[in-house]
């Protein structure tokens, strides 16, 4: 078999019955005061379920919520009030084919929803009087690999990272070797083909604060996970909090009040005064963006750009759109790449 053919396993029925357990329920099901129910459309018929927590007195940040694969975004539970304490909304976001979202459930839709959704989410926020809000991320388990890849692609709206056991390469679960077992080379034909999410090798890339809590015994995703992210991490700040004996699913129950001390500690070095949200982002930076991830950036912090026609134009939108955006050094020189002079319109959007 063509080790290009075989990547497509991660797409079908086999490994989406073992990787995603989807719990549905119409929309407005179990809600509370305060809290907001919607959707957002992510592809033709496909739309994705969105609860938000706004609570009752004004939240001084926003947490992105990614739930992990046989959770739903109802399931945060006693956890609400926490991050409430906290001053922290929560807009838990879904997968396809969970709570009342279409579709079918997707290893590979996962990072290319998350980018839809991050286009919605200033609309949402203003929607409900959070705009302008610190915007942080959460992943539990699976989740985690759509939290990464928010802060990833869009840097300026992202200030932390937070992850719960978070799953960061899918090829070495444990689930998985069941599977392979069944099926001659398949060994050999997974070695061959790429990460199907990448969560591990984005790790680099990160700048903003992330903490990382996980399980020593975890049995689902192993602790190894979060030592390798840890390592790879680019962030200046990131902490590692392992809980002995703790599984995947009771860490709270293992480290108690810590877990909400060290949360507090992250949200804290990723809100405090003068934390630019876009993890730094410079002039520089920003002009050496691609034209995908300008025009990602730009729909995410609702700017238009429909007007620009060249790609100097989406940069000069983007940077005007950061708070206390610096001039870039140098203006005088040319194109640093063939893709500088292409015109914005000529290049394609990357689902």
């Amino acid at each position: 078999m063509d080790p290009s053919m075989f990547a497509q396993i991660f797409d079908s029925p086999m490994i989406s019955q073992v990787a995603f357990h989807p719990r549905t329920f119409p929309k407005g099901d179990s809600l509370g005061a305060d809290q907001h129910d919607g959707e957002v459309r992510v592809a033709d018929g496909v739309d994705l379920a969105y609860r938000l927590y706004k609570g009752r007195r004004d939240p001084k940040s926003v947490l992105l919520y990614f739930h992990a694969n046989a959770e739903v975004i109802t399931d945060i539970g006693n956890m609400i009030d926490r991050f409430y304490n906290m001053d922290c909304a929560v807009l838990a976001c879904s997968f396809r084919g969970f709570a009342w979202s279409t579709g079918q459930p997707s290893l590979t839709k996962l990072c290319p929803d998350t980018e839809k959704l991050l286009e919605a989410v200033p609309s949402i926020l203003d929607e409900f009087g959070l705009g302008g809000l610190p915007l942080l991320s959460y992943g539990r388990s699976m989740g985690a690999s759509c939290a990464v890849h928010a802060a990833i692609v869009a840097p300026h709206l992202i200030r932390g990272v937070c992850l719960d056991a978070g799953l960061q390469t899918l090829k070495d679960l444990p689930m998985l070797a069941p599977l392979t077992q069944m099926m001659p080379g398949a060994n050999q034909m997974l070695a061959m083909v790429p990460e199907p999410i990448g969560t591990l090798t984005k790790m680099a890339q990160l700048s903003c604060p992330l903490l990382l809590i996980h399980g020593t015994s975890d049995e689902i995703i192993p602790h190894a996970h979060a030592v390798k992210a840890h390592q790879a991490c680019g962030s200046d700040w990131k902490r590692l909090q392992s809980v002995p004996g703790a599984g995947h699913n009771d860490v709270h129950q293992h480290c108690g009040s810590s877990y909400w001390a060290w949360f507090s500690e992250w949200l804290e070095a990723s809100t405090q005064t003068g934390t630019a949200p876009a993890g730094a982002l410079s002039a520089d930076e920003v002009s050496e963006m691609s034209v995908k991830q300008l025009k990602n950036a730009l729909k995410a912090s609702g700017v238009d750009f429909s007007g620009c026609v060249e790609k100097s134009e989406m940069v000069a939108l983007l940077l005007a759109s950061l708070p206390a955006a610096a001039a870039p050094e140098d203006e005088s020189h040319g194109p640093e790449s063939a893709e500088d002079a292409v015109p914005a319109s000529m290049v394609p959007d990357v689902d």
